[in-house]
């Protein structure tokens, strides 16, 4: 068992002012559900965010950044409000961005992890860890790299699902499996990341 990442790459919560005169749209699809953090699923051509990261390339904003504040707002019924809102000349958004890890499997058996996820979510989120399993087995001898609560698994063997196929697709015994897993540094307890995906369907694997 192995993990791979890019030393390189940089993760964490960061802070961006973005003009959005003339704008009525931030130019985002999130993924967002009642009780969770709305997550970048693409930055459209045209808008001010994608305009913004073609001056500022050193602070780029990013698909799968998780959106933490507007303007200083954390509560999230206030910031699912201000998404709403008519867009002021400039926007400070506050994001969290993951660090991407492989992590390559090639024990057979259970996972050991709980997932949740929708029909439709970009892959699956883990909400809990067994005592056992391949996942907690392969935490014990990579520390640094170890998937959490609150980790997204968005490939399985370099291919990306959606949140049903790839639970079905973790719970086939295969022998070597190859995980792309999101990895955000850590976010307040008072924030649900994981409420609104739980209600809908949870797994074990």
């Amino acid at each position: 068992m192995e993990a791979v990442s890019n030393p390189k790459e940089i993760s964490g919560t960061f802070t961006v002012a973005v003009s959005t005169k003339g704008f009525s749209t931030l130019g985002v699809q999130w993924e967002s559900t009642e009780s969770s953090r709305p997550m970048i699923l693409e930055i459209q051509n045209g808008g001010p965010l994608q305009r913004f990261n073609e001056v500022h390339k050193s602070s780029r904003v990013e698909t799968y950044d998780v959106l933490m504040a507007l303007d200083g707002i954390q509560s999230l019924d206030l910031l699912q409000k201000k998404m709403c809102d008519e867009l002021p000349d400039q926007l400070f958004l506050t994001v969290n961005r993951p660090k991407r890890v492989q992590v390559i499997v090639t024990k057979e058996g259970a996972m050991g992890m709980k997932l949740a996820y929708s029909r439709d979510s970009l892959g699956v989120m883990v909400s809990g860890l067994e005592a056992s399993g391949r996942i907690p087995e392969w935490n014990a001898q990579h520390i640094s790299h170890a998937v959490g609560v609150g980790d997204r698994i968005i490939e399985l063997n370099g291919k990306s699902y959606t949140g049903f196929e790839l639970a079905r697709r973790l719970e086939r015994r295969s022998q070597v499996k190859i995980l792309t897993v999101l990895q955000y540094p850590s976010i307040p307890d008072d924030m649900p990341i994981l409420a609104a995906l739980s209600r809908q369907c949870q797994c074990f694997v």
